[in-house]
C-alpha cells in the first residue's frame, strides 16, 4: 500500500510517517499542495492520501476536488486534516471529497 501524506507542518508529517511505516506502508511526503498533486497524479498508484486543509500553493480542499475530478484517482481514500470546527467547514470538507460533486 502506498500513502501520500501532505502537510506543511514537519512535526505532523514526521508523526504520521512514523505511524504508517510501523504498519509497513510505503509513504511519500509532500509539504505543499502542488507537490502532493504531482505524487498523486504520477508515479506508482496511491491507495490513500492524508491531506492538511491549509498548505502553501494548492490547499487540501482544492487537492481533494482535483483527486475526485480525475477518474483514475476518484476511488482514492482521502483523509482531510484540519483544526477547523465550524459546521460550514465540516460540510465544505465532506463535499470536497465527495465523488461526483468536485469541481476544479
Amino acid at each position: 500500500m502506498r500513502v501520500v501524506v501532505a502537510d506543511d507542518d514537519r512535526v505532523t508529517t514526521t508523526v504520521l510517517v512514523h505511524a504508517l511505516k510501523k504498519w509497513d506502508i510505503d509513504v511519500s511526503v509532500a509539504h505543499d499542495g502542488g507537490t502532493a498533486w504531482e505524487l498523486l497524479s504520477s508515479g506508482p498508484p496511491v491507495s490513500m492520501a492524508i491531506v492538511d486543509w491549509e498548505m502553501p500553493g494548492l490547499d487540501g480542499i482544492s487537492l481533494c476536488q482535483r483527486v475526485r475530478s480525475r477518474p483514475s484517482l476518484a476511488g482514492l481514500y482521502l483523509i482531510l486534516l484540519t483544526g477547523r470546527s465550524s459546521r460550514l467547514d465540516l460540510v465544505t470538507g465532506l463535499e470536497a471529497g465527495e465523488i461526483g460533486r468536485a469541481h476544479v
